[in-house]
């Protein structure tokens, strides 16, 4: 009973995000549009909460997907190289977050059969909507956005991360 009110309680919270900030373009509404998401728990493919707060003040590259998402699928095992080789590194802090799209069940199946070291926490469809927030114009999967340790959004991208998005993010994770 107590995960099912967590769950409708982060279902609410992502809706009301949706709804607030959809259309957020000035750089205030996008400084809100982030505090909202920092304010969000979300949950695990373990039915575990996952408090968005505990990855702010270092470098967070979110990525939304779904199982359905070919690209998305393709990208995953590419995602779970470049977090390994950042955590290993540990010089620029950078942290990574798959949010998925999708219902939990699929979640849980792909992670057996692909299992990832990063997080993973499951929005499911409001997740599109939370990925809009954050500058997905199209609503499309993958998507990606790389936040700064101080809270500003220094790269966002529509659909699947290449080799040169990879130096990119680290990069600009190395120096904000």
């Amino acid at each position: 009973m107590k995960k099912r009110h967590l769950l409708l309680a982060s279902l609410a919270g992502l809706g009301a995000l949706a709804a607030g900030i959809l259309a957020a373009n000035r750089k205030e509404d996008r400084a809100d549009t982030l505090q909202t998401l920092w304010a969000l728990t979300l949950q695990t493919p373990a039915s575990t909460p996952l408090p968005l707060s505990q990855f702010k003040g270092k470098p967070l590259l979110l990525n939304f997907w779904a199982t359905w998402c070919a690209p998305c699928v393709e990208e995953m095992p590419l995602l779970d190289k470049f977090h390994l080789e950042n955590r290993s590194a540990n010089s620029n802090g950078l942290q990574l977050l798959g949010i998925a799209a999708d219902k939990s069940e699929s979640v849980v199946k792909f992670l057996i059969k692909a299992p990832v070291q990063f997080p993973i926490a499951i929005a499911g469809f409001d997740g599109v909507l939370l990925s809009k927030a954050l500058g997905n114009t199209s609503g499309g999967l993958p998507y990606s956005v790389l936040i700064s340790k101080n809270g500003s959004i220094l790269f966002k991208k529509e659909g699947q991360l290449s080799t040169n998005d990879f130096k990119m993010i680290s990069n600009f994770a190395s120096t904000s």
